[in-house]
């Protein structure tokens, strides 16, 4: 297993310094794509830790008993 870590940093790092640069244009239209994307993962990432503390609350709190039919109470 040493022996594949080794060999994915080698390859890395020569990556990393053999690159060129790219002289690229990034437009408006990129960074409103970048900014969008990191507003929704943020939105998800609340939403899913919502509803995932909702499971270990609603866990670990005992629900009152609701009177309904079959429950021995009068009707």
């Amino acid at each position: 297993m040493k022996k594949y870590t080794d060999i994915a940093f080698i390859v890395t790092v020569f990556s990393t310094v053999m690159t060129s640069p790219a002289h690229a244009y990034l437009d408006p239209g990129t960074a409103s794509l970048i900014l969008q994307s990191t507003i929704g993962a943020i939105a998800g990432a609340l939403v899913f830790g919502k509803l995932y503390l909702m499971k270990i609350r609603n866990f670990f709190v005992r629900q009152k008993p609701t009177g309904g039919p079959g429950d021995g109470g009068t009707p």
